[in-house]
């Protein structure tokens, strides 16, 4: 079986070093092909317009448009303007920001909102201008040698994602701010689905992750129900039927294969949970 091309940090030899990141400004003329990688990806777009679809789901792009790619999300780009599509792309490893120290910057504290949509609109000139200046700082800062280069680099990602974390929380419903949905308040539950979202693929167990975040059984399941009204089993089935979905409206892939590929145990499992969730079999699903 083939699947998309999958990236993982080899691919990228400045992301197996010491410093997980890449910053980069792109052109995509037509399009660029489905695929997915292990690392975080976020982008700016400066100029045009265009499509992205992230795990099967379309969303549009034109400037100001910041999409936040998870790992192992199936994206691809089409432009769609007569001109061709720009963007900042700023790809780093999660570890990069999550090394132990007093003022580390976790996942759970700029993750919350694109955990649940990758993507969001920055509506106010102010906001554009300062994401701009700050990308373009990175780069520069990236691109060059100088002394203390590491220490800067991840002190400018992190004011980035804290200035999107701040964007995103403008409310939505105002005449200026930033398009955004309700994200999860619980920092320990955006944690949780941030680690569902990658280990889909593995076996996941209440005890396993429980135990991973030093939690009973118990709270866990409180914190789930009482943050996103869904049980651990919910969740997990919704993380790998996502994955399915994505591929079976991308691909051309055995069902039998995505099953196994989004972290079904069995054919039957599969089956059957994507019958109760999407009143309709996988085929049915992929023929629509």
């Amino acid at each position: 079986m083939t699947f998309p091309k999958t990236y993982d940090s080899a691919f990228f030899p400045i992301l197996s070093s010491s410093l997980p990141l890449v910053v980069s400004k792109n052109t995509v003329s037509r399009h660029f092909h489905l695929h997915r990688h292990d690392c975080i990806e976020f982008s700016l777009v400066l100029e045009g317009s265009g499509t992205e679809w992230v795990n099967g789901v379309p969303h549009p792009l034109k400037p100001g448009t910041v999409t936040f790619i998870l790992p192992y999300q199936f994206h691809e780009i089409y432009n769609q303007g007569a001109q061709p599509l720009q963007l900042f792309n700023c790809m780093f490893g999660i570890e990069l920001l999550g090394a132990p120290g007093q003022h580390a910057l976790k996942p759970e504290e700029w993750l919350p909102g694109f955990s649940e949509s990758p993507h969001c609109q920055l509506t106010m000139p102010t906001q554009h201008e300062q994401l701009f200046r700050l990308m373009n700082e990175l780069l520069e800062e990236f691109q060059g040698d100088a002394a203390l280069r590491a220490p800067l680099l991840k002190a400018k990602l992190s004011e980035i994602l804290i200035r999107l974390r701040r964007f995103r929380s403008i409310p939505a419903q105002t005449s200026t701010g930033m398009d955004a949905r309700p994200a999860y308040e619980s920092p320990l539950i955006s944690q949780i689905l941030l680690y569902l979202t990658i280990h889909y693929g593995e076996e996941l167990s209440l005890e396993a992750v429980a135990a991973r975040f030093h939690i009973s059984k118990v709270h866990l399941c409180n914190e789930l129900k009482k943050s996103t009204s869904k049980t651990f089993k919910e969740l997990v089935n919704e993380v790998r039927l996502r994955q399915a979905c994505s591929l079976l409206v991308s691909t051309k892939l055995k069902v039998t294969d995505i099953g196994h590929e989004a972290g079904f145990q069995s054919a039957a499992t599969f089956f059957r949970i994507f019958k109760q969730n999407k009143g309709m079999s996988p085929e049915e699903y992929r023929n629509l």
